[in-house]
């Protein structure tokens, strides 16, 4: 009996309640102010809790004053280091205003849990002064996964989108052709690639007639004409636009206006069916009232008043505006060492309603590994005690046998049919994730890599071998509808499980084969 009770000691003080980690992400810029024509690099700081290297996929766009990246897919190894720094190429915004970066999508597995999982990162405000430049603009879309390594560059004339009331808008500018170096890093340009690109192409086309509409039908709406001709009336001019768009007359739009003097203000709202459902009109006079109002405030002052002593130093306040009558404000404080902190304030019916001391968003980051500290110490103490009173020695234990290698050929193969499952319950997506998830396993194991690989990994290791193009072939075509949604039909998926099968050897004496990996260069 008192043999047992360690094992009651470690759930006493280990209960199966603490959550994994996870992997965080955060959306920074390597600037503050920006200017028309400034280089501008956006970053994405990664905290890898897990001590090991972890792959994942970015989905991510920026667009910033006509300029731009649009990474529909960018596969990327993150190190061991607790924290890395991920910079994309800079982007120069052509045209002044306040633009948000929506926030970066990263999927990945869980190397505790073993379960895809997708984080976000944090979105930006970004304000962007001087005057706009009269030059060719331009949007970079990169896709890079599953084999597939692509760019192009759509293009603009740098002229703004400017309503005329009870009047169509402008004809979007066409798209010059890309050149044959920026389409394809791979010369050889294979069907699924080619399709793929085509897809892209079209949909920008498509996204370019639908905006086109979407702005005249809001033009159109009474709502928006009384709005917009008052911000003419107090000095603004139509500087910047972001929509959302689910049709032609459906979906969500952010509008930026800025008077000569350099003074913003922004139109945002929902359109459903052609009707305004909602709109908001946030302009430099009411942030200025919302300050004023905050600044008068007991409370605000005394949050303000004791983090001054502490050292810290407000920065540009930053406001949310929840409806046409309730703003969000967010002013962060600073200081020498890098701390952070925030005082927020909610500005409802004209006047503050709530103020706040928060932390920022640093405060404890990276520390979850402390949480369970008293927990094991605990735990020593309990089995100090029951080794210090416990006179029985334990029978000398047999040696421990080794695990038996992995039939990944059977695991495979299991995988294989799981994806013709997925797919015969109309999941299409998920089983073409199936079947390159079962590729990947099962090379890497063959090819003894000690670790989960990417699909750009796996074919860099294969170059050279007899596998490599039925490998790229296969996870091009499953990448085709993971990421772009490209068309499968029953026959399609049931050639690539049997291409799938094939070179993997699943019915034949190639699954019990182990290949050797290519000498390195000096070795004969």
């Amino acid at each position: 009996m008192r043999k047992v009770i360690p094992v009651f000691l470690v759930l006493l003080v280990f209960p199966p309640v603490l959550a994994a980690p996870s992997l965080q992400v955060e959306k920074a810029l390597d600037k503050q102010d920006i200017k028309v024509g400034d280089e501008v690099t956006v970053l994405l700081r990664f905290t890898n809790p897990f001590g090991k290297e972890v792959p994942v996929r970015i989905v991510d766009k920026n667009l910033l004053g006509g300029g731009g990246l649009d990474i529909q897919c960018l596969e990327y190894t993150l190190p061991a280091d607790g924290e890395t720094t991920m910079p994309y190429e800079p982007i120069t915004p052509y045209s002044p205003g306040t633009f948000t970066l929506g926030p970066a999508e990263v999927t990945y597995t869980n190397p505790v849990t073993g379960k895809e999982e997708t984080v976000k990162s944090n979105s930006l405000e970004v304000e962007v002064t001087g005057s706009a430049k009269g030059v060719t603009q331009g949007v970079t879309t990169i896709y890079q996964c599953g084999g597939i390594s692509m760019r192009s560059t759509s293009f603009s004339s740098g002229s703004s989108f400017s309503i005329q009331l009870g009047q169509g808008g402008t004809t979007p500018p066409s798209t010059p052709p890309q050149s044959p170096g920026n389409r394809l890093q791979n010369n050889q340009m294979n069907q699924n690639t080619q399709q793929l690109k085509q897809e892209i192409e079209r949909r920008r086309h498509e996204q370019a007639r639908l905006e086109q509409e979407f702005r005249e039908n809001l033009a159109n709406t009474s709502g928006f004409q009384e709005a917009h001709r008052r911000l003419l009336d107090e000095g603004y001019n139509l500087s910047g636009t972001a929509f959302n768009l689910t049709s032609n007359d459906t979906g969500s739009f952010q509008l930026t206006y800025r008077k000569p003097t350099g003074e913003t203000a922004t139109m945002k709202g929902e359109m459903e069916n052609g009707k305004l459902r909602e709109m908001m009109v946030l302009t430099q006079e009411d942030r200025e009232r919302i300050l004023r109002a905050l600044e008068e405030n007991g409370r605000f002052q005394e949050y303000d008043r004791e983090l001054k002593d502490q050292g810290y130093n407000p920065g540009q306040p930053v406001f949310n505006q929840l409806s046409q009558n309730k703003t969000e404000v967010t002013i962060p404080y600073r200081d020498d060492r890098g701390g952070e902190r925030n005082i927020t304030a909610l500005y409802q019916d004209g006047a503050v309603r709530e103020v706040n001391l928060e932390e920022g968003p640093e405060k404890g980051k990276g520390r979850w590994w402390l949480l369970p500290l008293p927990l094991v110490l605990l735990a020593l103490a309990f089995w100090y005690l029951y080794k210090r009173f416990d006179r029985y020695e334990p029978p000398a234990q047999a040696p421990v046998k080794e695990a038996p290698p992995t039939d990944f050929a059977r695991e495979a193969s299991e995988m294989l049919g799981e994806a013709e499952k997925l797919f015969n319950m109309g999941r299409e997506k998920d089983a073409c994730e199936k079947v390159s998830r079962a590729v990947r396993f099962y090379f890497s194991h063959r090819l003894g890599i000690e670790k989960e690989v990417t699909n750009q990994e796996l074919l860099e290791v294969l170059k050279g071998r007899r596998e490599y193009g039925d490998v790229k072939r296969c996870l091009g075509s499953c990448a085709l509808v993971e990421f772009a949604r490209g068309a499968m039909t029953r026959e399609m998926f049931q050639d690539i499980l049997v291409k799938a099968k094939g070179m993997m050897g699943i019915s034949s004496s190639l699954a019990t084969t182990r290949i050797t990996p290519p000498p390195t260069k000096g070795e004969s």
